[in-house]
């Protein structure tokens, strides 16, 4: 049976699955067959990876639950937790880890990219998030990545619960259970972890931008983030 872990890229996915494997030992799999590129970056063990490469057919058919990692937006009705952040930081973080270090121009080419074109089965931030927000509700846990980087275990803790998932945590020694401590094992891939680091990353004019595509302020007012206009100036 298939629990999804889904967000758009740079919501928080990987710091749920190192929270699930670090307080209760659950492994992982991903939806993508052979490319858990996060793992690779920040660690195996630290993250739960899962080294068999099962199709999403073959894990919905197993009897044990699998929470399996994905940025697609699914088209089933498998229980699923998705994590959402403010739209702005999502795509700076994304752009930043897509682009080149000190890149500057690549970097606003990529901005612009994500905010406007959807190339893939993840889509943009504002479709991404609508899809999941546009399943049922009975069987979707949201969880906000504000308040899952504000108090990571018991975020965790709830979301597990409103599924009704009877985990038990581990009774052997945890780490690296704070994003300062993640930064230290891998500080290009936990670069931030800024709530707001949109306010000195966005360029004025790609915000507005970002704000005139209509399923990203659809998304932003849905799920209550600040509106332009209320950012501090740089």
């Amino acid at each position: 049976m298939i629990i999804w872990l889904s967000s758009y890229p740079r919501s928080g996915n990987t710091f749920f699955r190192i929270l699930l494997k670090q307080l209760y030992g659950i492994n992982t799999p991903t939806a993508y067959v052979g490319s858990d590129y996060s793992a690779f970056e920040v660690g195996k063990n630290l993250v739960g990876h899962v080294p068999d490469e099962w199709t999403v057919e073959e894990m919905a058919s197993k009897p044990e639950v699998l929470i399996v990692k994905t940025h697609r937006r699914a088209n089933d009705n498998f229980p699923a937790i998705y994590l959402h952040r403010d739209g702005r930081d999502s795509i700076v973080s994304y752009a930043r880890k897509k682009s080149k270090a000190g890149n500057i121009d690549q970097y606003h080419d990529t901005l612009k990219e994500l905010i406007t074109t959807s190339k893939s089965s993840t889509g943009t931030w504002g479709q991404n998030v609508l899809h999941w927000l546009n399943r049922d509700p009975k069987n979707t846990v949201f969880v906000r990545y504000e308040d899952l980087i504000a108090n990571p275990e018991l975020i965790v803790a709830k979301a597990l619960h409103k599924l009704n998932l009877g985990f038990s945590l581990k009774k052997t020694e945890r780490t690296a259970l704070t994003f300062e401590a993640l930064q230290s094992v891998n500080p290009h891939f936990f670069r931030r972890g800024v709530v707001g680091s949109y306010k000195d990353e966005l360029p004025n004019d790609l915000e507005a931008l970002f704000w005139q595509q209509p399923e990203h302020a659809e998304a932003m007012k849905l799920l209550g983030y600040q509106t332009l206009g209320q950012r501090n100036s740089h």
